[in-house]
């Protein structure tokens, strides 16, 4: 087993089995490569790092991302005091299903700012997000819309100042085929679920993703996307 170190840009190209790579500029801390591929981990948690290219886009706008130290990194520039959601989504796979992500999110403790999941009905352009957020105080919460830029109202929201303080967050949503679920973990191995509703309420969701927000006049918002799993 061979050690070295460098910039994701310069993962070696022909590793032995067992070689262990140290990242020096990236979200993720170590590469292992096990055979055939390099496994990901970030705070001695195994991940798998999303594809940019498997999600679409919704109401981009200004929007851009960039995965040059690893993950999907998402910018989101202010755009006034209005609400701007912006959205990558991608199909839902058939249920029941369950999608896991962990997103570094960086945001203002100010009003408003969101990050994280979401469950979308393509046909009328509705969303239902699984999310952290911050309005008034920081919060996990579970919020209807009508469109990216029209709120409908919260399902749930959960007050807590230390989870908004959390540099890296788990999100789990999931379909069982009679209701969608919602959970939350600060550590990617223990959830807890906080929301469920019957799977039709609201929206049939067709596609699965994830989002980032602003409704703040002096400043936009940013997130990485590090682990996306889906099936």
């Amino acid at each position: 087993m061979g050690i070295t170190s460098g910039t994701y840009a310069n993962i070696p190209g022909a590793p032995a089995t067992g070689d262990l790579y140290l990242l020096t500029d990236s979200f993720y801390t170590a590469l292992y490569y096990n055979g055939a591929s390099w496994d990901h981990f970030i705070h001695g948690k195994k991940v798998i790092p999303p594809v940019s290219g498997d999600f679409s886009w919704i109401n981009q706008g200004t929007a851009t991302i960039s995965t040059v130290n690893g993950g999907v990194h998402l910018n989101v520039p202010t755009v006034g005091a209005t609400t701007n959601t912006v959205l990558l989504v991608k199909a839902a796979p058939s249920t029941p299903y369950t999608v896991t992500a962990a997103i570094i999110t960086t945001m203002l403790g100010a009003n408003y700012f969101n990050s994280g999941l979401c469950f979308r009905g393509s046909a009328s352009g509705k969303f239902v997000t699984a999310m952290l957020a911050f309005s008034t105080s920081g919060s996990i919460m579970c919020t209807k819309y009508n469109s990216p830029t029209s709120n409908a109202g919260d399902y749930v929201k959960l007050m807590s100042e230390q989870i908004a303080g959390a540099q890296l967050l788990w999100f789990r949503i999931e379909d069982d085929g009679t209701n969608r679920n919602s959970y939350y973990s600060c550590d990617g191995i223990n959830f807890m679920q906080y929301h469920s509703v019957a799977r039709a309420d609201f929206i049939t969701a067709d596609q699965i993703g994830w989002l980032l927000a602003t409704n703040n006049a002096t400043s936009g918002v940013k997130s990485t996307l590090v682990h996306w799993s889906a099936a």
